[in-house]
């Protein structure tokens, strides 16, 4: 506000009394368009509200829910699987793959190839040792150092193998498995007679001799039999065994051999011997 000078008294313009004369403020000239600020942008509205669509009722509205796409063909497929836990996937495959071996006669068992069949004198090669057969026997009294005795009343009679063994392992090793799953030369088997040999040196009867690598032994492996359970003349059929080696690191330590099956069968006339 302004209060006019006192020169104004002077013009004529009447005097208010009890107030201050005032006048307006003279206007401030329009600036130019281009020093003008730019128009405020509008925000953008807000989306429309869903349509309501008529209800099977009078006088009610049910709100359309908004268009999604359609899923893909197979997708819960996926989902259901990335849901279940890989055991049970793992489970039905090989319930799928017995399934289907069973329309064709199922698993067949890996057999290896058939045992050689040899004479006396022939070597066989298996679980590291090579085994040669020199005589079959049957005795009334076992000789001394072979570690077993037949009850002559009770007519038992003592079945001797002669056997030439080598050790092809790089360390001595018995020629007796450590466990009743084991093998070595007390592998060697007659058929139609249980149980495992003794077995003794031939030429100084130590029993269960240790074998050096790449040293021959002359073995002799015993069976107490009955009487009448084999008759001289005879063939018997000696079966010799391979394995395969294992290496023992918690319970056994050292090398051993399991996993027996036959490599050669001989086929030799059962003699009557004296001890």
């Amino acid at each position: 506000m302004h209060v006019l000078p006192p020169d104004d008294e002077a013009a004529g313009v009447p005097e208010l009394s009890g107030a201050a004369r005032v006048r307006p403020a003279p206007l401030m000239p329009r600036p130019p368009a281009s020093m003008l600020p730019p128009p405020p942008v509008a925000a953008p509205s807000a989306p429309a509200p869903p349509i309501a669509a008529p209800s099977a009722g009078a006088g009610s509205a049910a709100t359309v829910p908004a268009t999604t796409a359609a899923p893909r063909p197979g997708s819960w497929i996926r989902r259901g699987a990335r849901r279940l836990p890989t055991s049970w996937i793992l489970t039905s495959a090989g319930a799928v793959l017995l399934a289907s071996t069973a329309a064709f006669g199922g698993l067949a068992e890996v057999t290896g190839p058939a045992p050689a069949e040899l004479a006396l004198g022939e070597p066989a090669h298996g679980a590291d040792l090579t085994m040669t057969v020199r005589s079959v026997r049957l005795v009334a009294e076992a000789p001394p150092g072979t570690g077993v005795f037949a009850d002559a009343a009770a007519g038992e009679q003592v079945l001797l193998v002669q056997v030439d063994v080598v050790n092809e392992f790089t360390a001595p090793r018995f020629s007796t498995s450590l466990t009743e799953q084991g093998v070595s030369v007390d592998g060697i088997t007659v058929e139609g007679v249980p149980g495992k040999p003794v077995i003794s040196r031939a030429d100084d009867g130590t029993v269960a001799p240790r074998l050096q690598p790449g040293v021959p032994a002359p073995l002799t492996l015993a069976w107490v039999v009955p009487g009448d359970a084999l008759t001289p003349g005879e063939e018997v059929v000696v079966t010799l065994p391979t394995a395969t080696r294992q290496t023992g690191e918690a319970v056994l330590h050292g090398d051993y051999w399991t996993d027996p099956r036959p490599i050669a069968h001989v086929r030799a006339p059962l003699e009557q011997g004296s001890a």
